[in-house]
């Protein structure tokens, strides 16, 4: 039988293409077909026209006032000197006696003539900022000259750790014209940070500087082309070991001199001759605490060899025989400026200490008396130009004590701020007004004769309360201008108000003969 053979059915095959035999199209209900069309358009032709103008002509005269006729005076030949005899003998007794009587008047106390339109309240006149300087760089002190018109800036830090491997500055601004650019005047850079500064009281032109690394420099800002730095102290074992904290001008030995003084972290207090060079302190001194009363220090243990590191110091107005110093510590010291170690020298000295001290040979420890101190450094201290016993000083306990050379204990105690006050000054125009400025940025002037405690003006000076005000300078030259330095590098000044530069003649001294007086009388 044969085999048989099963044929598949017609159909789609699995996984092909397949047209269905009929298709089915159903319209959507909501989709239009859109008719499009092209069409053109065009703008109107865009005119143009010129035209030309012209201004009217002009014509230049000149006028001149009628010259004014000189009055012409001749002594009389002849005059009756009877007369004018007789004249004086009448009217001497009762025009002296007047005149006697206005010395005695108190009238016009308390007023003074209003020369410049009055301010009522301090504003900002200046803002100053070195764009070429390190940005990390701070304004560490500022000094005025003579005459008013130059501030000086010194840059460097105060939170080295160890040795300074920056590169500090000084720059000066010169503000005698209206407009005061943001470029410093004039710059110089050094090895190290700057900490202080202190133009020269006769001669604008000469700065006193000292540096982080010890050294004590002396410039020039008015011969650009010739080495702006005119001398700088040499290293050695009698100058300065640690940062120079304070410099200022002092007589010399010959009239009309001046001697460049300096005290450092080290405690040493130099005097340098700048007609040398610079070459070595002609004389110096050694703070040390064996002078320290034993009731006023903070620690009974502490060796009587122990230095005090120096940290600012200022003359009495009427006594450069003595001087006032702060101290790291706290402590705040009389000196005296005979109580030194002549290391060079000194033609019109008496006495001479050929070779220089060793480490055994000390120098001389110059303090005198000891005043009740700050908890914690002192940072600031500053003698009244109009008192010779009074003094102001501020430190890191945010305190400001107003002394009396003669008395231990403070007259007057302040507290402006909780924080550290980085610098406090007497101002060198009224006798009742000082200022200080502080690590969160605010600016404190009292004025005595407003209020006996609170401060007169006090002013946000920094861009934040985390800046810190760190310097202040009254202007030497004009009553109402002050500076503020900053820990960002920036340089404000202040016109000063009016109440805190107008003498107040009859109430201020009143006031300052009181504070006098109280302390001499304890």
């Amino acid at each position: 039988m044969a085999p048989t053979t099963t044929t598949a059915t017609s159909g789609p095959t699995l996984f092909q293409s397949y047209t269905p035999p009929a298709v089915v199209d159903i319209p959507s209900s909501w989709q239009k077909v859109k008719d499009k069309r092209d069409g053109q358009s065009q703008t109107k032709p865009v005119q143009f026209a010129e035209q030309a103008t012209q201004a009217i002509s002009s014509t230049h005269i000149d006028i001149q006032t009628d010259p004014e006729p000189v009055l012409q005076f001749r002594l009389l030949d002849r005059y009756d000197q009877g007369s004018m005899v007789e004249f004086l003998s009448r009217v001497e007794s009762v025009i002296s006696n007047q005149l006697l009587d206005n010395i005695k008047s108190t009238a016009f106390d308390g007023w003074s003539a209003q020369w410049d339109e009055s301010v009522t309240s301090t504003t900002l006149l200046h803002t100053l900022s070195a764009t070429s300087r390190d940005p990390e760089m701070l304004v560490t002190d500022l000094s005025w000259n003579r005459t008013g018109s130059t501030v000086g800036v010194a840059f460097g830090r105060f939170d080295h750790e160890s040795w300074c491997n920056h590169k500090g500055s000084l720059c000066t601004w010169s503000l005698a014209s209206r407009l005061v650019e943001d470029t410093p005047t004039w710059t110089v850079e050094t090895e190290s940070c700057v900490m202080c500064i202190a133009f020269h009281p006769e001669i604008p032109s000469l700065i006193a500087a000292g540096c982080f690394n010890g050294q004590v420099l002396l410039a020039q800002t008015n011969e650009p082309k010739l080495d702006p730095l005119v001398a700088v102290s040499k290293m050695s074992d009698v100058t300065h070991q640690e940062p120079v904290a304070k410099v200022e001008w002092v007589p010399g030995g010959k009239p009309g001199t001046y001697n460049v003084m300096s005290i450092g972290n080290d405690g040493k207090v130099l005097t340098w001759d700048p007609e040398n060079g610079l070459a070595t302190p002609i004389a110096g001194s050694q703070l040390l605490m064996g002078s320290i009363p034993r009731h006023l220090r903070q620690s009974g243990s502490v060796k009587q060899d122990a230095v005090l590191g120096g940290t600012s110091f200022s003359f009495p107005s009427e006594n450069q025989t003595v001087f006032i110093v702060a101290t790291e510590p706290g402590y705040i010291v009389k000196c005296g400026r005979a109580m030194t170690t002549l290391l060079v020298r000194d033609e019109h000295a008496s006495a001479y200490s050929a070779p220089l001290p060793s480490s055994q040979q000390r120098l001389v420890n110059p303090i005198q008396f000891a005043y009740a101190p700050h908890t914690g450094p002192v940072n600031a201290i500053s003698c009244s130009t109009f008192h010779r016993n009074l003094f102001v000083s501020g430190g890191s306990d945010g305190l400001i004590h107003l002394y009396n050379v003669l008395q231990t204990k403070p007259l007057l105690t302040f507290s402006p701020s909780s924080a550290s006050l980085y610098a406090t000054v007497f101002s060198p125009h009224r006798a009742t007004v000082f200022a200080a400025t502080s690590a969160d940025g605010l600016l404190y002037i009292f004025d005595l004769a407003h209020s006996p405690s609170l401060p007169h003006t006090t002013i946000q000076v920094t861009t934040k309360s985390s800046v810190a005000a760190t310097s202040l300078a009254f202007s030497k030259g004009r009553a109402d201008l002050i500076a503020t330095g900053d820990a960002s590098g920036i340089v404000k000044v202040w016109k000063v108000a009016s109440a805190l530069t107008t003498e107040s003649v009859g109430r201020e001294w009143r006031c300052v003969e009181a504070l006098g007086r109280l302390g001499e009388n304890d």
